[in-house]
C-alpha cells in the first residue's frame, strides 16, 4: 500500500510588505515538494500587499488568502494555523526566501524521525538597504547563533541558552501546536512557543542545510530589545515558579550577568520574588560594584554559597550553565536562565 503523502500548510502573516512579498510567495510556489497549501493572512496592510497577494491567489488554488483589519502577529499566526488543513505547519515570513528544497527536506526529516516534533534549518543573511554597523553586527550575531552547534542531548537547556532554531525556518507537527495551545500573546511569541514545547519534553531539531535566506531591511519586524527581554522574563519566571518553591521568609540569590540584562533581571525578580535578596552579580570579565551590589568572578560563587542563581545573559548563557554544572549546581533546583 502506498504511503499517504503529508500535506504541508505554509503559514505566512503579512503586513505592508509590498516590496518583498512576491519573492517570498514565489519561493514557496517553486518548492520541489508540491503537496502544500499556502495560507496568507493579511493583517490590515495599507500598501499594495493585498493586490499582490490576490493576484497570486487567483492563479494558484493552493493559496488561501484572508484579509482583515490589523489584529497583530500572534492573532494572525493562530488564525492561519486554525484554518489550515496540513499535517505539518511551516512558518514563512513575508520578506524571506525559502530555498526550493526546504519543504521536501523538512518533511523527509520529520517522516524519518517520529520523536521530533519541530525542525528548523540553518540560514543565510541578505542585507537590503542596511549600512549601519550596529545592525549588521547584531544580525550577524544572530546568524552565528542560529547556525552554531546544537546540543541534542539536552534540547531544553540548549534552546534556553540561546535561540538556535530561527522561527521562519520552523516546520512542526500540527498536533504539537494543538497540544501546547498554540501561540500566546507575547512579544517574543516564538521563544515562548518553543520554550513551552521543549519544557514539556517535545524534541526539536535543526537541519544542517541552509534552507532560508533571512532578509534584513529597513522595515524588518523587530521589537524593542528591552521589551523583548522583559517579555521573556515573564514567561520563564512563571515556569520556574511552577517548578521551584522559593522561601517566603527570605533567601539570597546571585545573578550571572552584570550588564543591562542582569539589571533587568534584578528589577523583575524584586517584583516576583520580594522575599529574595540579591547578594552579588557574577561576571567572568570584571569585579567591583554595580549600583551598590558586588560584582564577583565565577570562581568565588562557592565561597558565597547563594541559595539560588539566575542566569541573565545573552551571549554567555551556555558557558554559565556548563560552569555551574561543573561545580555541582543543578539546573532548576539551584539555578536557571531567565534571560
Amino acid at each position: 500500500m502506498e504511503k499517504r503523502k503529508k500535506l504541508v500548510s505554509v503559514v505566512m502573516t503579512v503586513f505592508n510588505q509590498e516590496k518583498y512579498l512576491a519573492e517570498a510567495i514565489e519561493s514557496i510556489l517553486g518548492q520541489t515538494y508540491t503537496y502544500f497549501e499556502l495560507v496568507i493572512i493579511d493583517d490590515g496592510s495599507s500598501d499594495n500587499t493585498p493586490a499582490i497577494t490576490s493576484k497570486y491567489a487567483e492563479k494558484d488554488k493552493r493559496i488561501k488568502f484572508l484579509k482583515r483589519e490589523n489584529k497583530g502577529r500572534v492573532y494572525s499566526l493562530n488564525q492561519g494555523i486554525g484554518i489550515s488543513n496540513g499535517d505539518y505547519i511551516a512558518i514563512m515570513d513575508s520578506d524571506d526566501i525559502s530555498h526550493k528544497e526546504r519543504l521536501e527536506k523538512q518533511v523527509d526529516f520529520l517522516e524519518k524521525n517520529r520523536n521530533v516534533f519541530l525542525v528548523g534549518s540553518k540560514i543565510q543573511l541578505q542585507f537590503n538597504g542596511i549600512d549601519d554597523e550596529y545592525t549588521i553586527k547584531e544580525r550577524s550575531r544572530v546568524l552565528k547563533t542560529s547556525n552554531s552547534e546544537l546540543d541534542r542531548s539536552d534540547i531544553f537547556s540548549t534552546l534556553n541558552d540561546s535561540f538556535k532554531i530561527l522561527h521562519p525556518t520552523w516546520m512542526f507537527r500540527k498536533k504539537l501546536y494543538t497540544y501546547i495551545g498554540g501561540y500566546r500573546e507575547h512579544l517574543c511569541e516564538d521563544v515562548d512557543f518553543i520554550f513551552r514545547a521543549s519544557s514539556m519534553g517535545f524534541m526539536a531539531d535543526r537541519l544542517d542545510d541552509v534552507l532560508l535566506t533571512y532578509r534584513v531591511h529597513g522595515i524588518s519586524r523587530s521589537g524593542n530589545k528591552d521589551n523583548l527581554k522583559t517579555d521573556c522574563l515573564q514567561f520563564k519566571t512563571e515556569y520556574l515558579l511552577g517548578e521551584v518553591e522559593f522561601p517566603a521568609d527570605g533567601f539570597t540569590y546571585m545573578i550571572w550577568g552584570s550588564d543591562f540584562s542582569g539589571r533587568a533581571g534584578h528589577k523583575h525578580l524584586e517584583k516576583v520574588l520580594p522575599s529574595g535578596r540579591l547578594a552579588a552579580y557574577i561576571d567572568s570579565f570584571r569585579e567591583g560594584m554595580e549600583e551598590g551590589i558586588p560584582v564577583i568572578k565565577p570562581e568565588k560563587i562557592k565561597s558565597q554559597n547563594p541559595d539560588y542563581i539566575f542566569i541573565c545573559t545573552n551571549g554567555g548563557g551556555e558557558y554559565a550553565r556548563k560552569y555551574l554544572d561543573n561545580i555541582g549546581y543543578r539546573q532548576i533546583e539551584d539555578y536557571f536562565k531567565i534571560i
